[in-house]
């Protein structure tokens, strides 16, 4: 038994039972020890209502990425230090050569804006919102105009 904690030998005539125990904040009754019980529960009960996945959402665009828009595939890998966002890619469009890219820009939870720079074509722009493991945004420059781009994590 600990040595903080006694228990009562028998009525100490201030109405506690000879069933409770005593710590320096004062008795333990029963009916606090059911309370902390129930407490416990409660907080067991709350935690397992959250339900899903315990392990929290990834808000970070590091990693590989994939989309389509007007029949042209953009593929990115990114890394991000702080907010600062760096990556290569490349860009190829159906029945035409790919030419790679390289990306830097900012990512501020859960917007990514970056240029995607070229020695072979003018820049382009990606704005995206990260969300539900997806950037969903639009592309500008280089023959886009506010294009819809989803890109997947890989």
């Amino acid at each position: 038994m600990r040595s903080d904690i006694r228990r009562s030998p028998g009525r100490s005539g201030h109405g506690i039972p000879s069933d409770s125990f005593h710590s320096p904040q004062g008795p333990v009754t029963p009916m606090k020890r059911r309370s902390r019980a129930a407490l416990v529960v409660l907080v067991a009960a709350l935690l397992s209502a959250c339900g899903g996945s315990t392990s929290p959402q990834q808000l970070t665009v590091d990693g590989n990425w994939l989309g389509t828009t007007g029949g042209q595939t953009i593929s990115i890998s990114l890394a991000s230090s702080g907010q600062s966002v760096s990556g290569t890619g490349t860009i190829s469009a159906a029945g035409s050569a790919s030419y790679p890219v390289t990306i830097s820009g900012t990512f501020v939870v859960p917007t990514l804006a970056v240029a995607m720079t070229s020695a072979q074509h003018p820049s382009t722009s990606l704005a995206a919102t990260l969300g539900g493991g997806v950037l969903a945004g639009a592309l500008n420059g280089n023959g886009f105009a506010d294009a819809a781009i989803v890109l997947n994590r890989q």
